[in-house]
């Protein structure tokens, strides 16, 4: 197939994937999603190939999206590679960055399967291990009651009875 240019712009792009569609891209999960949360820059020249991608493959407009960036935790110093190119560079967040999100969000219509993966991939078993995943991430952010009780209904053999899960604060 011949490479189609995407962009006017010379300038290289930079993207960093979180959320859903990191689960079949970097981690083998079986996933569908209609778009890609991300952080890319510049801004500018990745929003514009985005919109050329988008009338060349039908896709939504909002397909490449940033809405979600002020829930991302800070820099992710395991983020993965999983493309380089001459003009863009697309990266993956960590399992345990991407985990302490989905924790930190707790929408049961679309992150349990997820969740379920990414603790395996970071080798956890137990409520505790989450709300410690979470408490490293957002040290500075109370740990809502629902991503408390989410931990507790997926791992509820593995309560730690000697540890207050914050459900008192």
């Amino acid at each position: 197939m011949p490479r189609r240019r995407t962009s006017t712009s010379r300038r290289p792009g930079r993207t960093f994937c979180r959320g859903r569609s990191c689960m079949p891209i970097a981690y083998d999960a079986r996933r569908t999603t209609t778009d890609v949360d991300a952080i890319f820059v510049p801004s500018d020249v990745v929003r514009e190939a985005a919109m050329v991608v988008a009338e060349q493959l039908n896709l939504e407009p909002d397909w490449l999206n940033d809405g979600a960036k002020g829930f991302a935790p800070g820099n992710d110093s395991q983020q993965a590679s999983v493309f380089e190119g001459q003009f863009l560079s697309v990266a993956v967040a960590s399992p345990r960055y991407l985990l302490a999100m989905k924790l930190l969000a707790s929408r049961t219509d679309r992150d349990i399967d997820d969740i379920k993966t990414l603790y395996v991939l970071c080798g956890l078993s137990t409520a505790e291990q989450g709300v410690e995943i979470l408490e490293s991430y957002y040290p500075a952010r109370v740990i809502p009651a629902r991503s408390h009780f989410l931990l507790l209904e997926l791992f509820p053999d593995e309560l730690s009875s000697d540890r207050d899960l914050g459900l008192g604060r």
